[in-house]
């Protein structure tokens, strides 16, 4: 469990990075009794050679913005399905992401947004359409559709025999000539 006193492990275990994260834990346990699928916060690992060039940008239970030079790197967790107000809750960071990489020169920055998007982005959900505007608003590409014909399953569970396409990792694409 990602707990606030358990984010140090992190930093224990994976002796060459340091983490930038936070934990829902504290939060959850406060609304209700822990049941069903819990989420437990975000963490994000950069090589401690980069620590000098790496700025903490915003750390939130849901995302984390870090930029390591011109590099803005996005970790997300989209809420779950079944997440009361959960619509809601991506509007409110998607807007709130797209309001931190709008105060960064854009020109001289590139993008990647990767994580738990929890919904599969080639389908009408709701999630899966503010996912996919968010996307094309920051001229992302996502990584799974560079090569169509590899396309693999970005979960999977052996145990409960599940699989399925939730988590993306979306970059800005420069083509050299």
């Amino acid at each position: 469990m990602m707990t606030p006193a358990n984010l140090s492990a992190f930093d224990n275990h994976f002796t060459d990075y340091f983490s930038v994260g936070c934990s829902a834990m504290v939060k959850n346990a406060e609304c209700a009794m822990l049941r069903g699928r819990l989420f437990v916060g975000v963490i994000t690992l950069v090589n401690s050679k980069l620590r000098k060039h790496t700025k903490i940008v915003k750390c939130d239970e849901r995302y984390v913005i870090i930029k390591i030079g011109n590099l803005v790197l996005i970790n997300v967790y989209f809420p779950c399905s079944g997440t009361k107000d959960r619509v809601v809750l991506c509007e409110e960071m998607l807007a709130e992401i797209s309001s931190w990489c709008e105060s960064f020169y854009r020109p001289m920055c590139q993008y990647v947004i990767a994580g738990d998007f929890n919904c599969n982005l080639d389908t009408n959900d709701s999630i899966a359409e503010r996912g996919t505007q968010f996307i094309h608003k920051w001229s992302l590409e996502r990584c799974d559709n560079l090569l169509p014909n590899e396309m693999t399953y970005t979960y999977i569970n052996f145990a409960l025999n599940q699989q399925s396409y939730i988590n993306y990792t979306c970059v800005i694409i420069f083509m050299c000539k």
